[in-house]
């Protein structure tokens, strides 16, 4: 019996160095856990642009652009909004080519831009439909670009337009007025 209890007793001993030694890695493990968490939420913070309305400041690299085209010419025509305000219009068979300056926009008309964009929660809408006459809108902000495409409904009326072609008609009257208005 008493062959048995010393083989014991240095198992005994040893535990409770087993128990600290197990003990640090469960706390060094969940440091790693907290730590791959906080990477991982910090690094898909900026995925998305701002979209506090109140903001003073139009994100970074605020670029609008949006057009139709296709069918039997495959002619596209468009718009490209900047963030500094000017207007660009384009039409021939290759997207923003052959792009001139047309008109500005002031600040309040690109708050007002802006402030539609993030209305229509537009960053998470999912459109990609394609067709003879397909429409396009792309936004850049904040280093992400977003693009929908769909197909219009030239026959509906205001009240039955999705969100998006609000947003689309919107964006279109105010690059023709800063057209207009330039000439």
């Amino acid at each position: 019996m008493t062959e048995n209890t010393m083989t014991c007793r240095p198992r005994t001993k040893r535990f409770p160095d087993v128990l600290v030694a197990v003990s640090k890695a469960a706390r060094s493990i969940s440091r790693i856990a907290v730590v791959f968490i906080m990477a991982s939420v910090t690094a898909c913070a900026d995925s998305t642009p701002r979209t506090d309305s109140t903001s003073p400041r139009l994100p970074d690299e605020f670029r609008v652009t949006f057009g139709r085209g296709g069918g039997f010419t495959g002619q596209w025509s468009g718009y490209t909004i900047r963030a500094s305000g000017s207007v660009s219009a384009w039409s021939g068979p290759i997207q923003e080519e052959n792009a001139e300056v047309v008109g500005m926009l002031t600040a309040e008309q690109m708050q007002a831009l802006w402030h539609e964009i993030q209305s229509v929660d537009y960053f998470s809408l999912e459109r990609r439909e394609t067709g003879n006459m397909t429409a396009y809108m792309e936004v850049a902000a904040d280093s992400v670009v977003h693009r929908s495409t769909w197909i219009p409904d030239f026959m509906a009326d205001e009240n039955e337009r999705s969100p998006l072609e609000k947003l689309y008609s919107y964006a279109l009257s105010l690059a023709r007025g800063a057209a207009a208005a330039d000439s």
